[in-house]
């Protein structure tokens, strides 16, 4: 039996004002205090709870409340029938579901078994892999959408990967088709934009095609040959004077990320560049790279909807994984990427900061700090019969419509 832990209801706060004050005019700001990773916590129950908030005590403001939750199990919530609801386009007045009990089955496969033999309802994070047989089952549903990219950052602090020539042989040398099958099991699409086409003011897909160097083999050995990096039959590996071409490759612990880094390893290895790949658990991963051990660095990103954002946290020079720890994987620093960020992230004027985030876009096409890949599906599954499914999926605040929904209103 479930024993109902102590829970506290959401409580009436009275009104305060707080005034903030930011160094410079700061246009997003609202915006992403509205985030839903910013949630708001009252002070008194947290201090009253000390240890237990969060485990046996949680205050919210949503329309469901904490009941129980036991630990690598479930978490289960109620329906709070005094919750205030907002503005009507954030949902229906009410809920109709009663309780809602969120088990925590980390297994893939045992979620999609459960989900196919009708003892759930419906998986919120769907592995690629399981996607296609439970939208073959006859009793479930799958949605997909795009939130989520992966990508390859290079190190432009770092001999050889220090060099354009072998920035761009590399970025030649990589076939983003094989790799949706090998990393994601089908379930994703190539793209070659630093910033993917569902956050705002990314640069449109045609342009991102137009300006990122194209899978050609045989290009990336020229741009090798040209810098002096040479072999004598094809596949061998290059040097120069003396020295192999050969890099520190590593790539984060899951294993989408891992199998791509091991066909990006085949791949260079036809144009004649070696790399030592290492899939190392993820603090090590950090701790190599924030050491500048690293020449490549297979990673991903999500959940960042303004171009701005994106640009900030992996391309910005104050944001170098070796000098601070930052998401700069590839150690990037261009004064004038760095001035058109801050213009995109500050600008007061909306048309500004939208044309700084493309032509930064522009930029880094050239400089080339990392090679994009693929955007993978985020999969919502189902069992039929659970209704509300498609009202919830076609509104533009579900994940990538979420996004996309920001885009069209030029934010």
């Amino acid at each position: 039996m479930r024993t109902r832990r102590s829970s506290t209801r959401s409580q009436r706060w009275r009104r305060r004002e707080r005034t903030i004050e930011t160094d410079q005019p700061y246009p997003l700001f609202l915006r992403e205090l509205s985030e839903f990773e910013i949630g708001m916590a009252p002070r008194d129950a947290v201090e009253d709870a000390g240890d237990d908030w969060g485990r046996e005590v949680i205050v919210g403001t949503g329309p469901y409340e904490f009941v129980e939750w036991a630990a690598a199990d479930y978490v289960e919530l109620e329906r709070y029938d005094d919750y205030e609801w907002g503005p009507e386009f954030t949902s229906r007045p009410q809920s109709n579901v009663d309780r809602v009990v969120l088990d925590i089955i980390p297994e893939d496969a045992t979620r999609a078994n459960e989900l196919t033999a009708g003892d759930l309802h419906a998986d919120y994070e769907t592995a690629l892999g399981q996607a296609a047989s439970i939208e073959d089952n006859s009793g479930t549903e799958v949605r997909r959408t795009q939130s989520t990219w992966t990508f390859l950052p290079v190190n432009t602090a770092k001999p050889p990967t220090d060099e354009i020539e072998v920035r761009r042989a590399i970025a030649h040398a990589i076939n983003r088709g094989p790799l949706i099958d090998v990393g994601l099991d089908g379930e994703g699409e190539t793209t070659k934009g630093f910033v993917p086409p569902f956050w705002a003011n990314a640069l449109p897909e045609s342009e991102n095609e137009e300006l990122h160097p194209a899978y050609s083999p045989d290009a990336a050995r020229e741009e090798l040959d040209a810098a002096g990096w040479t072999n004598d039959e094809e596949g061998e590996t290059r040097a120069r004077d003396g020295e192999e071409l050969r890099l520190n490759h590593y790539s984060f612990p899951f294993p989408l990320l891992s199998n791509q880094a091991e066909a990006i390893q085949a791949m260079l290895s036809e144009v004649g560049i070696a790399t030592d790949l290492q899939v190392p658990e993820a603090s090590t991963f950090y701790a190599e790279l924030e050491n500048n051990e690293h020449h490549l660095a297979n990673s991903g990103g999500a959940f960042t909807p303004f171009a701005s954002s994106v640009l900030s946290d992996y391309y910005h020079s104050s944001q170098k994984t070796s000098e601070v720890g930052g998401l700069n994987f590839g150690n990037y620093e261009n004064s004038e990427v760095d001035d058109l960020i801050g213009q995109a992230q500050f600008d007061p004027d909306p048309e500004a900061r939208v044309e700084a985030a493309l032509e930064a876009q522009r930029i880094l096409h050239q400089d080339l700090p990392a090679i994009p890949l693929n955007l993978l599906n985020r999969i919502y599954a189902f069992k039929d019969g659970v209704q509300g499914v498609d009202e919830w999926t076609e509104h533009p605040l579900w994940w990538g419509q979420y996004h996309l929904h920001l885009r069209e209103v030029g934010l």
